[in-house]
């Protein structure tokens, strides 16, 4: 944690990630998509590998790094919800914000639209 709260500067001017340098704690993430973030599941193994994985030395490889990961992030929509107990063939998935289908149908691809 102390990698990012050393770069918590940086991080937030150019990516929006804010860091907490009093208490090293996440307070921002950016948005890339109106409407749609990360399942918050994903926030810590998300701030491990910004830790093990950036190249912080080189500042080419640094955004480049940093862009990765965060859009490594944003791409994981996570497992579709279970069925309800009792749904019929027709409805047998529950449509909501943390479906992967209802994300790709009603966030994502209105936004690339």
């Amino acid at each position: 944690a102390k990698v990012l709260v050393q770069r918590e500067s940086m991080l937030d001017e150019y990516f929006r990630i804010r860091i907490d340098p009093a208490t090293g704690t996440l307070s921002s993430l950016p948005e890339l998509v109106d409407g749609y973030l990360p399942q918050a599941a994903a926030i810590p193994a998300f701030l491990l590998r910004l830790c093990e994985h950036v190249e912080w030395f080189d500042e080419k490889g640094c955004f480049d790094s940093i862009a990765c990961e965060i859009a490594e992030f944003y791409a994981q929509l996570g497992m579709p919800t279970p069925p309800r107990a009792g749904a019929d063939a027709d409805h047998r998935w529950v449509h909501d914000k943390d479906d992967p289908r209802f994300v790709l149908k009603n966030v994502l691809v209105p936004a690339l639209r």
